[in-house]
C-alpha cells in the first residue's frame, strides 16, 4: 500500500487530470515507486474508470510499466 495524499488546489480549483497527473502519477506514487521497486515484482494501479485517470495518465503508466487493473467508476471494490 502507497502512501496518503491531500491534493494542493487552490480555493476554487477542482481535481482534474492534469492535477492528479502531476501530484499522484509524477508525485507521490513515482517517489513511492522508485524507492521499493527492488522489492516488488510487479507494480500494480488500481483505480476506478473515472475521466481524471485517463488522457495525461496514461503514458506515465505506460513509460513506468506499471500494470494497471480498472474498476467502473464509483465501484464498491475501490471504497
Amino acid at each position: 500500500m502507497g502512501p496518503s495524499l491531500f491534493f494542493q488546489l487552490n480555493p476554487s480549483q477542482k481535481i482534474n487530470s492534469t492535477i492528479y497527473h502531476n501530484q499522484v502519477l509524477l508525485g507521490l506514487l513515482k517517489i513511492f515507486w522508485e524507492e521499493s521497486k527492488n522489492e516488488i515484482s510487479e507494480s500494480i494501479v488500481m483505480e476506478d474508470s473515472v475521466p481524471m485517470h485517463k488522457g495525461v495518465c496514461e503514458k506515465p503508466r505506460k513509460d513506468m510499466k506499471w500494470a494497471t487493473y480498472s474498476h467502473p467508476p464509483n465501484s464498491p471494490d475501490v471504497m
